[in-house]
């Protein structure tokens, strides 16, 4: 046992301790070994389908890893091609970003077109071709950047222009992207609406001294 600990640990080293089932029937543990593990406290779960190495890092955001990394589970994380690994989007980014904690699923993914998602409860998904600006690392996780996240809620969620409007004014505040960064977003999710009115619009229920 102690032989499939050491190899579960050289792959949970780089993901924050994480290991799938899938990963773990690679390295020659058995579903009665995951298990055993599991009663003997040295693993816990996470989600249906991975768990922890507890002696393992702890990811900031460890059930969002957990799912991302089941999007391909026989893959380790550091082996996968971003961004069509899947790249954490929308409310979750939000949350990764620490940019607030806004209604809605945990877990939200945007996938390349194509890409048939896995079925798992709680999981939303989305489809579009994120461009190479659209989408950085945080955390070990591929996450679309604030613009495109701002971009994303402005499309497709049901907030309100005051709430859109208070979070572009944090990204600003932040320095986590610029005024043509923001505008550049915008008109590529919503290019009817013009990047630069839209972005004024949201600006100004804030007062617009941004």
């Amino acid at each position: 046992m102690l032989e499939i600990i050491a190899r579960l640990a050289n792959v949970a080293e780089g993901q924050y301790g994480h290991v799938t089932e899938a990963q773990a029937a690679a390295v020659g543990a058995s579903p009665d070994d995951v298990v055993r593990l599991l009663q003997a406290r040295v693993t816990e779960p996470v989600v249906d389908g991975v768990f922890r190495l507890r002696g393992g890092g702890r990811h900031p955001h460890p059930r969002l890893f957990a799912q991302w990394l089941l999007l391909d589970p026989e893959r380790n994380g550091w082996e996968r091609r971003n961004p069509q690994s899947g790249v954490v989007s929308h409310r979750a980014a939000l949350r990764v970003h620490a940019l607030g904690d806004w209604p809605g699923p945990t877990v939200e993914f945007t996938l390349a077109p194509g890409v048939a998602p896995h079925q798992a409860e709680g999981v939303q998904f989305h489809s579009a071709q994120l461009e190479s600006d659209e989408w950085q690392v945080v955390a070990g996780l591929p996450v679309t950047s604030p613009g495109r996240t701002l971009g994303d809620l402005a499309v497709n969620s049901h907030a309100d222009r005051e709430a859109l409007g208070r979070l572009a004014a944090a990204i600003l505040r932040r320095s986590l992207a610029t005024h043509q960064d923001l505008v550049r977003a915008l008109n590529r999710c919503d290019p009817p609406q013009g990047g630069a009115k839209q972005l004024e619009d949201l600006l100004a229920t804030q007062g617009g001294d941004l």
